[in-house]
């Protein structure tokens, strides 16, 4: 079998408070496709850091790593989503499965996010809770299953992506001996269906159902124990089956089902949220109507005044002139200006305007003060 997972020299600090943990401390492992190993050791060893290294949900500080002899420690986000969401899978000790969903949607996501169609997607999601026997409650919620249902949820989800490389962190820490025992059997029979297997745990009875058991200690290996088995004809063929190229481009339409898949999760909150849209939507668009209007309107008004229109009013006196008298303009200057009508002056029309600002306007009995145009 070829070398699936190659790392070398790892290092990991993580910062608590004003101290440094050093998590993984120069950690070098080469395993093979095919191989089922199980990573033991007590709390604080290192293990799930390790886990979460070589599954691509963090980074070290330090070392190389490399899956099917490609450097993945230099791809960007985007490239090591595909690459998870392609030929990675995991199983959690709190199953992680989404509370609001049933358990076939629970299966189905992670097949949306391949860009898989809906219905190729329902299929083999219906295939991977028939394989774990649970077709019959594909319907049931998450909190309407037990903590070994909910597993194999969880198991069904990973089986249904066909991954190549399978990560399990304490899975057996949330259930009984009986459940525990019937979930290491299904990862058995996953491993011997092609799929390589990560197990991380604490417990040694859990740890030696796998043929290669690592030992950590100190964020070291301590020890490694064990071989890889022959591949069987399945192995083999599974492995030529997800042996093309790992990098993939992402997809418009996986984004769309799987934006579509969590608005139907999540009814209320979408109904909310667009609520809000028309809301404000509706009330900046109010906003930006009254604005034009009123712009309008005083666009309106000042074109009735006329652009081209040119007042002269006689100085009232003590102004520029020096004057104490007030001017007053007559006929004459209206006649005078109306003769520069068809000059260089541009002037076309000339109207006289007489003011009356207090004259008195009476009816019978009542009066009442005006200004008077004329």
């Amino acid at each position: 079998m070829s070398v699936l997972l190659e790392a070398s020299n790892l290092k990991r600090t993580y910062r608590m408070g004003s101290s440094r943990v050093r998590a993984l401390d120069g950690v070098s492992l080469r395993i093979e496709a095919g191989e089922f190993v199980s990573i033991v050791g007590p709390s604080g060893c290192g293990k799930s850091s390790l886990l979460q290294v070589l599954g691509l949900l963090d980074r070290p500080d330090e070392g190389t790593y490399a899956i099917d002899g490609r450097d993945v420690l230099n791809l960007g986000d985007r490239e090591l989503s595909e690459l998870r969401s392609h030929h990675l899978a995991f199983i959690f000790q709190f199953f992680n499965l989404l509370p609001k969903t049933d358990a076939q949607r629970n299966v189905e996501l992670p097949l949306l996010y391949q860009g898989l169609p809906s219905s190729v997607a329902k299929e083999r999601a219906l295939e991977a809770l028939t394989h774990v026997e649970l077709e019959q409650r594909k319907t049931h919620a998450p909190g309407e299953l037990s903590g070994g249902e909910q597993q194999r949820v969880a198991i069904a989800r990973a089986l249904a992506a066909r991954p190549r490389i399978l990560f399990a962190d304490e899975p057996t820490g949330n259930l009984n001996s009986e459940q525990a025992e019937e979930f290491l059997d299904r990862l058995l029979e996953l491993n011997r269906r092609g799929i390589t297997v990560l197990l991380v745990t604490h417990d040694e009875h859990v740890a030696s159902r796998a043929p290669r058991r690592i030992r950590m200690l100190d964020g070291k290996i301590f020890s490694d124990m064990g071989t890889a088995t022959p591949a069987t004809p399945e192995q083999k063929e599974a492995e030529e089956r997800s042996r093309p190229a790992l990098s993939l481009s992402p997809k418009f339409q996986e984004n769309a089902r799987s934006a579509a898949v969590s608005l139907r999760a999540n009814t209320l909150r979408t109904c909310l949220a667009m609520l809000g849209v028309v809301v404000g939507t509706a009330s900046l668009i109010t906003m930006m109507a009254v604005g034009a209007g009123a712009r309008a309107q005083a666009r309106e008004r000042i074109e009735k005044l006329g652009a081209n229109l040119l007042m002269l009013l006689p100085d009232r006196g003590n102004g520029d002139s020096g004057s104490a008298e007030p001017t007053r303009l007559s006929l004459d200057d209206a006649d005078a200006l109306s003769a520069l009508s068809g000059t260089d002056v541009g002037l076309n029309r000339v109207n006289p305007v007489i003011v009356l600002p207090g004259a008195t306007i009476a009816k019978g009995a009542v009066s009442t003060s005006a200004r008077v145009l004329g």
